[in-house]
């Protein structure tokens, strides 16, 4: 059925119908860096010097700041005791949720946590994501997970409780579905295919480097958090406009539901949709192989690719910067575009398979 319904979407054309998954799918990918990154800025390390409690007469506060030192009346000795407050340098940011949790000394490592629990979250989606899909169709997995998705990211602006912020987090990260992906190439002419899918990710390093833009202007974690989140309010509409993947439909059996998709297809993009016995006889498989093989792929993709931007602040001059790197720092970011740009000319005369597996080879290359 494969060649059959690409021959299909080669008589509908290409149009108005399809830029519309292709600029929603585009818009996606701008949204998401701030929600996947956000611990760059949101829990950053800060500058912060122990507060000992007033009653206490300090000998010595630790290089650290983690705790102090009393003399002992009885020995004589200075006995040390932990910090529990902090005053924390507000040159960089008002408020962070380093500041506001404590999440110093002994609660540092809740700082990775926050950022490295979303990225389990996206473990049980790389698993679920292809069956999820094929059970439910695109657009109503799509619209379901988006729009929790962005639920979820501003109500993380509210929470008081550093607990309930990494739940949210984690429940992000299950619902952060690759769908939409999916659903802009099945709509997609076959020779548009290879094109679309590399332009469809080249808006992340738009959105990462105006992620660090926004952080810039806006200092306290809780307005940038919803600074952010609320380009979402244009997103959704997209999501009810758009159809279900009429390659979706026909692999269920929904063909008078696939037939008014077509037929909407050829209206809006000025074609003539071909008769009813071409839509009868297209008979295919579940696609759950190739979903699988997609998110495994991405699976590989996110734990380098997100490494790198999460370890990227300590090779910039400045925080906000390193998003969109300059000269004189790592320009992974802004190579990023002309590298998309060029792995779509390999993919044109190779091969997307050809493409992944030289990508893969890299790995063997010795440092």
């Amino acid at each position: 059925m494969s060649n059959k319904f690409d021959e299909l979407l080669t008589q509908v054309g290409t149009g108005k119908w399809n830029l519309l998954y292709f600029i929603t799918a585009c818009y996606w990918y701008i949204l998401i860096p701030p929600q996947v990154l956000s611990g760059v800025y949101l829990t950053p390390l800060v500058n912060h010097t122990c507060l000992p409690p007033l009653l206490e007469d300090p000998v010595e506060i630790s290089s650290d700041s983690c705790s102090y030192f009393v003399n002992n009346s009885s020995s004589g000795e200075a006995e040390e005791f932990p910090c529990t407050e902090w005053e924390y340098d507000t040159s960089v940011y008002t408020n962070t949720l380093t500041s506001e949790f404590n999440l110093v000394c002994e609660r540092s490592y809740l700082r990775a946590t926050y950022q490295s629990i979303n990225m389990f979250g996206t473990t049980f989606t790389c698993l679920a994501s292809g069956y999820i899909a094929d059970r439910f169709g695109r657009k109503a997995v799509v619209l379901v997970t988006h729009l929790t998705y962005a639920t979820l990211g501003f109500c993380i602006s509210f929470a008081s409780n550093f607990s309930l912020i990494l739940a949210l987090r984690f429940i992000m990260g299950c619902v952060g579905l690759p769908t939409i992906y999916i659903l802009a190439l099945e709509v997609c002419e076959i020779k548009h295919r290879s094109v679309v899918g590399i332009l469809i990710g080249l808006p992340w390093a738009f959105g990462t480097m105006a992620w660090g833009g926004v952080a810039s202007q806006v200092r306290d974690w809780r307005w940038l958090q919803r600074c952010v989140i609320l380009p979402f309010a244009l997103y959704i509409p997209l999501l009810f406009i758009m159809d279900e993947s009429p390659r979706w439909l026909i692999v269920r059996g929904q063909f008078d539901r696939a037939r008014r998709v077509l037929q909407r297809a050829a209206r809006w993009n000025k074609t003539q949709l071909p008769s009813e016995e071409a839509l009868n006889n297209l008979i295919t498989r579940s696609l759950r192989i190739i979903n699988f093989i997609f998110s495994l792929n991405h699976f590989h993709l996110e734990l380098v690719f997100y490494g790198l931007s999460s370890a990227a602040p300590t090779t910039a001059p400045t925080l906000h910067l390193h998003r969109a790197r300059r000269p004189d720092g790592d320009p992974w970011i802004l190579l990023k575009r002309p590298s998309s740009i060029a792995s779509e000319e390999v993919a044109h005369h190779l091969g997307i398979r050809a493409q992944r597996i030289a990508i893969l080879l890299l790995v063997f290359i010795p440092q």
